[in-house]
């Protein structure tokens, strides 16, 4: 929240409200006049901005009190050296790419139309489906893109809320993920391989929906990322909130969506490169954000990088872009159209 004062002196709290990738301010509440509250608080008028400030602090407190714990989703990025520029992580975008040709945030939003709600479901699932990949020792912070690849704060309770609505939904979002893949990649429909981790699998769920396939079991670490295989330490690093009952089935959903990403990013890659070499490109993937004046990247350039670039736009190579090239970028990652 902050506080805003209009040309006639009245003084605002204000805060920002996001509607899909929209961010606009609404009034939370008005003070009143500086003149006016002078008079009624007994204070100077340099007295009355401060008060003010504190006014903001106690209706944050109170909103956190009705909402539970404030969330910042983010994928851990480099430091950057003391006093340089910020950085921002665009290795998400390769991701995003697969997930809305896999059409993960439609299947989402189907969900969340079907059980009327209202908060950004379907990115925060998109969201947790990045970190799961980019950073699963991230701190237990969840992370949101937007339109300039900014942090975007969410209430703990959305994902709760989110976590929820996927345990519930997770034999039709199965189903629908399995046929909109069937559109991304080829691949054998005669029997269903499913993984069991070190905290269960989600071989019933699977069996409901597809009764009419046989099913091969794996437990082979060989056969899973690395980064799968901490499944159970990843969800351990959750609040326990986001950890009871149904919640656990939801995080292996999501695991489960972020190993089939993965696993057509590497296709898509035409298998050149170990899995090693994808993530440590992935993770690097970083500019520098030029206040406003466009972006500079700050990464290495090598092959995979090149390659990955390839798969949405070759602007990506350029030394500098601007605002306009990077949003054209974000937008292309959003396509549905197959690479």
């Amino acid at each position: 929240m902050k506080k805003t004062i209009s040309k006639s002196g009245s003084i605002y709290i204000q805060k920002s409200v996001r509607n899909g990738t929209r961010v606009s301010s609404k009034t939370v509440k008005k003070l009143g006049r500086i003149d006016e509250l002078m008079k009624e608080k007994n204070m100077t008028r340099e007295q009355v901005p401060a008060w003010a400030d504190s006014e903001i602090e106690k209706l944050e407190l109170e909103e956190k009190k009705r909402h539970g714990t404030e969330v910042t989703i983010t994928i851990p990025v480099r430091e950057a050296p003391h006093g340089s520029l910020p950085l921002k992580q665009a290795g998400y975008l390769f991701l995003q790419k697969i997930c809305y040709e896999l059409r993960v945030d439609e299947i989402c939003k189907k969900i969340a139309e079907a059980e009327q709600i209202y908060f950004d479901f379907p990115q925060i699932v998109l969201s947790m489906i990045y970190i799961r990949i980019l950073g699963p020792s991230s701190d237990c912070r969840v992370w949101l893109d937007s339109e300039n690849l900014a942090e975007v704060r969410v209430i703990n309770k959305d994902i709760e809320r989110s976590l929820d609505l996927l345990a519930r939904n997770m034999p039709d979002a199965l189903l629908q993920l399995c046929k909109s893949s069937s559109r991304s990649v080829q691949r054998n429909t005669d029997a269903i391989y499913y993984i069991c981790t070190d905290c269960g699998s989600i071989r019933t769920t699977v069996e409901d929906v597809f009764p009419p396939r046989s099913f091969v079991m794996t437990d082979s670490a060989a056969e899973m990322p690395e980064w799968l295989q901490s499944t159970k330490t990843w969800i351990n690093d959750f609040p326990e909130n986001l950890r009871k009952g149904e919640r656990i089935k939801a995080h292996l959903l999501i695991g489960y969506m972020a190993f089939m990403v993965f696993r057509i990013l590497e296709k898509r890659l035409r298998f050149k490169y170990s899995e090693d070499e994808i993530l440590s490109a992935l993770r690097s993937f970083q500019f520098y954000d030029l206040s406003g004046q466009g972006y500079c990247y700050a990464y290495e350039p090598s092959e995979v990088t090149r390659a990955l670039t390839d798969l949405i736009s070759s602007d990506f190579n350029k030394t500098f872009l601007t605002n306009a090239q990077m949003k054209k970028i974000i937008k292309e990652s959003r396509s549905r159209k197959i690479s």
